[in-house]
């Protein structure tokens, strides 16, 4: 009897041990395709300066933040966070990067491109679920950039008198709202830039 318990404790240690490398296996190549979406390195524009650093909490997260070039004279920046952790959440911001990105060519508010991403958003995503994003653009040769926040952090305009003010608020975030309340809360807002701000 003891050598017959003795083997079923092998054989289940053995099955979990199996399990662990399969879940790291799944944690590595969920890392490869988070890493993947995320710029290899800033954005470099004469006369602006560009910084990000990202750490995720977890092996695997759902933040996100990008650059798109829209055209010879704009770029689109966007920073997000998915409500959770882990691969669900990795998930949940690759679907909504997908949804996103598919949507910036065809509308030039922010907030238009917010409001299509999150009609689109919300029918594919757990009820429960959301994610918070910032959208600019930045006009490089107007020096403006125009926003729309859905739940994400304030956008914070420091001078170069080193003054520091929220600009614009919060709407909704995506996936919380079908779009009739959402779409009431996000609104575009434009700042223009000095030199040093």
């Amino acid at each position: 009897n003891v050598f017959n318990d003795m083997i079923i404790k092998l054989k289940k240690a053995q099955l979990d041990l199996i399990e662990k490398e399969i879940l790291s296996k799944e944690m590595q190549i969920a890392r490869e395709i988070q890493t993947a979406i995320l710029p290899k390195e800033c954005l470099q524009i004469d006369g602006y300066e560009f910084k990000a650093l990202y750490k995720s909490a977890e092996e695997v997260g759902g933040d996100y933040y990008d650059f798109i070039t829209l055209d010879s004279d704009r770029i689109a920046i966007v920073i997000a966070d998915v409500a959770g952790k882990g691969i669900p959440a990795s998930l949940v911001m690759a679907t909504a990067r997908s949804i996103l990105r598919a949507n910036v060519r065809y509308y030039n508010s922010p907030s238009r491109v917010l409001s299509k991403t999150n009609m689109i958003f919300y029918d594919d995503i757990k009820r429960g679920m959301f994610v918070t994003m910032l959208y600019a653009i930045l006009d490089i040769s107007t020096m403006t950039l125009t926003f729309a926040n859905a739940g994400h952090y304030p956008v914070l305009l420091i001078n170069r008198d080193g003054e520091c003010k929220e600009v614009g608020n919060s709407g909704l975030s995506l996936g919380l709202d079908s779009g009739v309340l959402f779409d009431k809360t996000i609104k575009d807002w434009t700042i223009t830039l000095k030199t040093n701000d």
